[in-house]
């Protein structure tokens, strides 16, 4: 548990640290991503997964509740955080709703060290 700002654990604490669906619920992004990366050991990794922007916007719930990303929009992230190295998978799915249509859905996850 923790307040949602800062995290509660000593620098250098972790290996890994992996993220699920997390990201659009950061209120402040850069901050919290150096957070994440002075928790890890020397060659530790961040794993940040999430849906693409475009996908996030067709749902009924999202409307200005979250805050979307892209890749790129991740990217520029990436590029004034404290991370050395990124890697971006892009993967496409069909998932079905909870009224039974089937949706194509588009996520991304993100390596960082």
């Amino acid at each position: 548990m923790y307040d949602g700002i800062k995290l509660p654990f000593h620098p250098h604490s972790f290996d890994k640290i992996i993220s699920v669906n997390t990201l659009y619920f950061w209120n402040e992004p850069l901050t919290f991503i150096n957070q994440l990366c002075a928790l890890l050991k020397k060659d530790g990794e961040l794993i940040i997964a999430f849906a693409d922007k475009e996908f996030m916007k067709s749902l009924p719930f999202v409307k200005d509740r979250f805050t979307l990303y892209s890749s790129s929009d991740l990217k520029q992230l990436y590029m004034k955080s404290d991370f050395n190295s990124y890697h971006i998978t892009s993967y496409k799915e069909k998932v079905r709703t909870k009224t039974g249509d089937l949706l194509s859905r588009k996520y991304h996850v993100f390596r960082l060290s």
